[in-house]
């Protein structure tokens, strides 16, 4: 019977593990949040890159009700250049976390316009 390769341990190892997991949360979430901003919404659109994204708002004024609206729904970020509301999120996040998360940001989306 072929034994498996030896699997990579130590510092490398668990780099390239948790890149992975980033990287395949973020495919998860990125087309929920590109949807919620496609559609009529106070957001223009969405980017990111693994746990790390950002969406932008249609205007500029609304970033502080959009910002508030988002806490008081639950959702903790922060903003950039006025405009974009820049979500990290925890690596540790549950699918059900990165869900609401979205739920969150598509009703505040909603809010006006």
């Amino acid at each position: 019977m072929a034994s498996s390769p030896p699997r990579p341990t130590g510092p490398a190892a668990a780099r390239g593990l948790f890149l992975a997991a980033s990287a395949r949360k973020g495919a998860r979430i990125l087309p929920k949040l590109q949807t919620v901003a496609e559609g009529p919404s106070v957001f223009r659109g969405a980017r990111g890159i693994g746990l790390l994204m950002a969406v932008e708002l249609a205007r500029l004024a609304d970033l502080a009700a959009v910002e508030r609206a988002c806490f008081e729904g639950g959702l903790h970020l922060g903003s950039s250049e006025g405009r974009f509301l820049c979500l990290s999120l925890p690596f540790t996040s549950s699918d059900s976390d990165l869900d609401l998360a979205v739920e969150i940001l598509s009703t505040v989306a909603g809010w006006s316009r």
